[in-house]
């Protein structure tokens, strides 16, 4: 299922900036369903991170000398804590 983000949807989480996440990304790996695995949401504008497939996603920050997207690739990247969680869902057996 595909869900497109509205504002009014939003997380707001404070630290050094202020970021607005997707309601699945609030969600910590451990508290993510089999039902949230199958959402993939679509996020609107100002939004740092949502979740792809159960996949915490987020805006890749760039430099700024640097192109804002690098030809070819997606402008989002997995979040670094997530990557041994990553890895784990993928290797599931099936």
């Amino acid at each position: 299922m595909i869900v497109q983000l509205t504002r009014e949807e939003l997380v707001v989480t404070r630290g050094h900036h202020t970021r607005l996440q997707s309601p699945l990304a609030a969600i910590s790996y451990v508290d993510v369903t089999s039902d949230d695995v199958m959402i993939v949401e679509i996020p609107c504008c100002d939004v740092t991170s949502w979740r792809n497939s159960g996949v915490l996603t987020q805006f890749s920050c760039a430099p700024k000398n640097s192109s804002y997207q690098t030809p070819g690739f997606h402008d989002y990247e997995v979040s670094q804590i997530g990557i041994d969680i990553v890895k784990e869902l993928w290797s599931l057996p099936l």
